[in-house]
């Protein structure tokens, strides 16, 4: 090289062979991944992710035509579908088939305070209460159940208060803002719906049906009200007084016995109350 320097100074070569040689040509198609065991990634115009089949809480993710590895965070397991954040969902809604759960997956690692997770939905007491946490980040953002639910810790859902046992019939009542009588007046339409009567909350879009003491409420859907002569939800235009009126104002936070009902003053059985035939799901927050 420095002899081909020397004669390029003094110009006895031509200047074509004094020009540097060319780099080697650049290798063409997609690098190779920079994880073991990741796939491809082919995709140029989107993104998307694979699960990590060592580890329940990871995933690759493709985007660009790149691949990196990635963690959900504390309390998210990867699901694919990214209901809660990124690809990842709440652990207990996540079927890891083979997939390794990470060791905090079940237990908090000493997180204390209201969020032993830092995603997760957590109760505010052991009491029958309609509010709950959701942990977003380790920061708890308090959140309330539809009316007339109380949140159920065992299915991370609001659930009717019956079915909770740790629920009362007065905490119900509380929740619900109505009392069931103790006997269904003669000749009542509540009388049509058997072992489960049904009643009028004296508001125009809300009827209670009665499980053991237990109110359950139904708010009629929009544009609907209570026909108190069926017990149903029909066009608000069909009853007088009630026209236009769906969704009325909530009810306050005590007992509203509908007109001429006698609130109960304990929680003994009703003959035959065993509540609605069959499970009734919970309502997912």
């Amino acid at each position: 090289m420095s002899a081909l320097l020397a004669l390029c100074t003094v110009a006895l070569l031509a200047p074509a062979a004094c020009q540097p040689p060319p780099p080697p040509p650049l290798a063409v198609g997609p690098a190779p991944p920079p994880y073991a065991g990741a796939p491809s990634c082919p995709y140029a115009d989107h993104a998307i992710a694979f699960p990590d089949p060592t580890a329940c809480d990871g995933y690759y993710r493709c985007a660009n035509g790149t691949v990196t590895q990635e963690r959900c965070g504390h309390g998210l397991l990867f699901s694919g579908a990214g209901a809660v954040h990124e690809h990842c969902d709440y652990n207990w809604r996540v079927n890891c088939g083979d997939r390794p759960l990470p060791p905090d997956a079940t237990n908090p690692a000493g997180r204390g305070g209201v969020c032993p997770y830092a995603f997760g939905l957590f109760p505010t007491s052991e009491k029958c209460v309609d509010i709950y946490v959701k942990c977003v980040y380790g920061e708890p953002q308090p959140e309330q159940c539809p009316e007339g639910l109380a949140y159920d810790a065992r299915v991370h859902a609001c659930n009717w208060p019956d079915l909770l046992p740790y629920c009362s019939v007065k905490e119900a009542e509380q929740l619900v803002g109505y009392s069931c009588p103790e006997q269904v007046p003669a000749g009542s339409a509540s009388l049509r719906f058997g072992l489960y009567p049904r009643f009028a909350t004296g508001q125009c879009d809300r009827l209670v049906t009665c499980v053991n003491y237990y109110p359950r409420l139904t708010v009629c859907e929009y544009g609907k009200v209570v026909d108190e002569g069926s017990l149903t939800c029909v066009d608000a235009g069909l009853v007088k007084g009630c026209g236009g009126r769906g969704h009325g104002p909530l009810p306050g936070p005590g007992p509203r016995p509908g007109p001429g009902l006698v609130p109960h003053s304990g929680p003994g059985p009703v003959p035959g109350y065993t509540g609605p035939a069959g499970p009734v799901p919970a309502i997912r927050v």
